[in-house]
């Protein structure tokens, strides 16, 4: 069993794919990927292709070609600079002895992306609970923004479509255009980071989205009242994931806190608990070459209610002058503040805390009005609070939509102010 089987399972003529104006029924999309495949032969069954196309539409051809053909997918990041479109590697044994029938990237957030292998029913078997809570059906239009190398856009579409439900999907970087394709969906997944600018761009309501699905970022009570004024008869729900596993934890907006850290209670059939700071979990739903429990190295807590919460990975713990300081507590207190949409906190090559952050809106003030913030509210210590604070009109972003800390630097020149503070 493969994807391309469970897609010809559902009927042939049902709304599958809403593109750039263009509707694909699953006939439609099983037809075009069997013409892709003509053009895709000639390298060995079982090899791993790899897809590195722009385009949402042509990244979801190739991989269904690839089962015609007998590959074993992987979609990669357009910019990715590792691999060619078409290249075909050769699996060793160990990585084939599995039966994978998918192969997929983890972000790459902190370091050079893994390769990570998935048979169809390590994935596909727990799409049944997974949709439950996710409220996918057969009648679900899921709005998607984003290329299907970020496993979680993957992972949606591939669980609609085993329900036979239809997305709308965008690559285009346009809030305007988003709220136009939403207009027509039932179901919106989006990253906060994406979510939270949509409020900016429309004074209409939505009264057709039933669900908004949400993850790789924090997001809290104060964030889901303000997409409730645009999308006034939606549920809100967080999840935590990663792409060597299905989900692990998620968090209805009824339950959300004050507190961004929150990450909530384990799905079905997951076991998670924290040892010497680390978040474990035990799950069947997982890649091939892996040993269970595992830790991706994130850090967390669990209070007495079972309630996970994210603290950040064990390599945003900064070392600076002998102290150990978490990257992801400051980000979260800057965050707080009313001038800053968007923080990412690292030293810089001098051992300073510094913040690069994105404003609401900049005056010469600002970044006298943000230290005097977080003076005020006392939740850092000293030797916590930001040495430098570096303006910047966007952060630099890896193909998951998470912040790409590596490339920080590349937003110094030309996006506003670079501002030292060494007392």
């Amino acid at each position: 069993m493969n994807f391309l089987d469970m897609i010809s399972e559902v009927e042939c003529g049902r709304l599958m794919l809403i593109y750039d104006g263009e509707s694909y029924t699953y006939a439609d999309m099983i037809s075009i990927a069997e013409e892709a495949a003509e053009a895709m032969r000639g390298g060995a069954s079982g090899s791993m292709r790899v897809i590195k196309r722009a385009r949402i539409i042509e990244q979801l051809t190739c991989f269904f070609a690839c089962y015609v053909c007998g590959y074993i997918p992987l979609i990669v990041p357009y910019d990715d600079g590792s691999y060619e479109d078409g290249q075909l590697i050769e699996l060793r044994e160990d990585e084939t002895r599995e039966k994978p029938c998918v192969a997929v990237a983890t972000s790459g957030t902190t370091g050079e992306p893994k390769i990570y292998f998935r048979t169809y029913e390590s994935w596909a078997g727990y799409f049944h609970r997974q949709n439950e809570i996710f409220m996918i059906d057969a009648g679900t239009r899921l709005f998607c923004h984003g290329s299907l190398a970020f496993t979680g856009n993957l992972n949606l579409y591939l669980g609609t479509f085993f329900e036979g439900g239809a997305i709308i999907a965008s690559d285009k970087l346009s809030p305007e255009i988003w709220l136009q394709d939403i207009s027509e969906a039932n179901m919106i997944y989006l990253i906060p980071s994406k979510l939270m600018v949509l409020p900016a761009w429309s004074g209409k309501k939505y009264e057709n989205i039933r669900m908004i699905l949400s993850g790789s970022q924090s997001l809290g009570r104060e964030d889901c009242d303000r997409l409730k004024e645009l999308f006034p008869c939606t549920e809100i729900l967080l999840y935590y994931g990663a792409s060597e596993l299905s989900y692990i934890t998620y968090v209805r907006d009824k339950d959300m806190t004050d507190d961004i850290n929150l990450i909530g209670t384990p799905f079905p059939d997951v076991r998670v608990w924290i040892e010497d700071g680390r978040i474990c979990v035990d799950t069947k739903w997982h890649v091939t070459g892996i040993s269970v429990p595992y830790t991706m190295s994130d850090m967390g807590y669990m209070d007495d209610d079972g309630r996970l919460y994210f603290t950040g990975r064990s390599d945003d713990i900064m070392h600076i002058k002998g102290r150990k300081i978490s990257a992801v507590k400051v980000e979260n207190e800057l965050m707080t503040c009313p001038f800053i949409a968007e923080a990412a906190v690292k030293p810089d090559e001098k051992q300073r805390i510094t913040a690069w952050v994105v404003l609401n809106e900049y005056t010469e003030d600002t970044i006298t009005d943000i230290r005097r913030y977080i003076s005020d509210r006392n939740n850092l210590a000293p030797y916590e609070r930001p040495k430098r604070i570096i303006i910047t009109e966007a952060l630099s972003r890896n193909d998951s939509g998470k912040i790409d800390k590596n490339r920080l630097e590349e937003r110094q020149a030309g996006y506003g102010s670079d501002i030292d503070d060494d007392n």
